[in-house]
């Protein structure tokens, strides 16, 4: 591949129309009951992994997937989906009813929160790759699983795997403190937009992938929290953290470098470079810490602004000249290419498959779309 054209995909990054949204816990918003006007048929999936019960509520339709564990006050409930009422999307055997984001909006637990798994959504070629042989619920293909390679170099990756992407470190410029508007001003989104969202106490922001795909991190507060929102266009996977991170408080920037075609954020603090996927410091003084997530939840602009009605979204004046209306990747979310080279290859799943996938212990299980129908 040509150096030239190296650099134009790092510029450009892939468009997955995926939507993220977080809450903390403890905290409650004002929301929507949708009437199902624009939504689709909610899907829950009772089930267990490595050893633990969980539970995930999902609409392939509203393209949104959530995933908790089944643990309330040390027991396991028994879900069912509730179907036109969201944000409520599922209720137990107690008399509960839950909304998206896991709290309790009504019953005798009200005010609880399920605790959210490490999960997030991406590409299935990125999965294949960072979790070899990953399971993928209800599939009878079986792959090796590969444990996780930590090295003791300056790298915990084989450094001949760091690809620089073409741009050079802040290449491609993080935002800082972005511009927001109301629903009604957004008129560069259209209902089928996906983009990363968050909640914190009663505000919710909404960050479209068309921004994130010329910018990739995001670094915001809200209500005297900060967050990183991130997000690599390339294998289609948008996570956020707080700032804060084991004590130390840091913004985060774009390095210009790959591992298996993901991001490569680094911290300005330390100068430490991490791996988004993998969800820990490859290199630095940081190496090795692990980065504490934030709950993230995939669907379209137009499910979130009816749940949401008083959100606020990223502006388009960044002070970038970019044309965020335009998808700069061809059929990049459709074919089977993939720009970089990555270390595993597994071929159960279409490469570009958009699937949800939860981590525990380093070991991945992989949900898809067809489930939640």
């Amino acid at each position: 591949m040509k150096t030239s054209k190296i650099s134009l995909l790092i510029l450009l990054f892939s468009f997955t129309q995926t939507f993220i949204f977080c809450s903390k816990t403890g905290d409650s918003v004002q929301l929507l009951k949708n009437t199902g006007n624009g939504t689709g048929i909610v899907v829950v999936l009772n089930d267990e992994f490595e050893g633990m019960p969980i539970v995930l509520a999902g609409s392939a339709e509203s393209h949104f997937i959530v995933s908790f564990k089944n643990d309330l006050q040390s027991k396991s409930l028994e879900f069912e989906a509730i179907q036109g009422e969201l944000p409520l999307i599922m209720k137990d055997n107690e008399g509960n009813k839950w909304d998206i984001t896991g709290i309790a909006a009504e019953g005798p637990s009200k005010g609880q929160k399920l605790t959210s798994l490490q999960s997030y959504m991406g590409y299935w070629f990125s999965w294949g790759t960072f979790f070899p042989g990953a399971e993928i619920y209800d599939n009878p293909d079986i792959s090796q699983r590969i444990p996780r390679l930590y090295l003791n170099g300056d790298w915990l990756i084989p450094s001949a795997q760091v690809l620089s992407g073409g741009p050079g470190k802040d290449g491609i410029p993080a935002l800082k403190n972005p511009d927001f508007v109301v629903k009604s001003e957004a008129l560069f989104m259209n209902n089928e937009d996906l983009i990363l969202g968050l909640v914190v106490g009663t505000e919710a922001r909404a960050y479209p992938h068309k921004i994130l795909d010329w910018h990739e991190i995001i670094n915001d507060e809200v209500q005297g929290e900060k967050f990183v929102i991130s997000y690599c266009p390339l294998t289609g996977t948008g996570i956020g953290w707080a700032q804060r991170q084991h004590g130390v408080s840091s913004t985060f920037g774009v390095s210009g470098l790959l591992y298996n075609s993901n991001l490569i954020p680094y911290d300005r603090e330390s100068d430490s470079y991490w791996s988004q996927m993998r969800l820990d410091c490859i290199k630095g003084s940081r190496k090795g810490e692990k980065i504490e997530t934030i709950q993230l939840i995939e669907t379209t602009w137009g499910t979130w602004k009816n749940i949401y009605p008083n959100t606020q979204v990223v502006s388009t004046n960044t002070g970038y000249s970019r044309n965020y209306n335009r998808y700069p990747y061809g059929n990049y979310k459709t074919d089977e290419t993939v720009y970089f080279p990555v270390s595993v290859k597994d071929s159960r799943l279409h490469a570009k498959e958009v699937v949800h996938g939860i981590i525990i212990n380093d070991i991945a299980k992989i949900y898809r779309f067809e489930q939640f129908r």
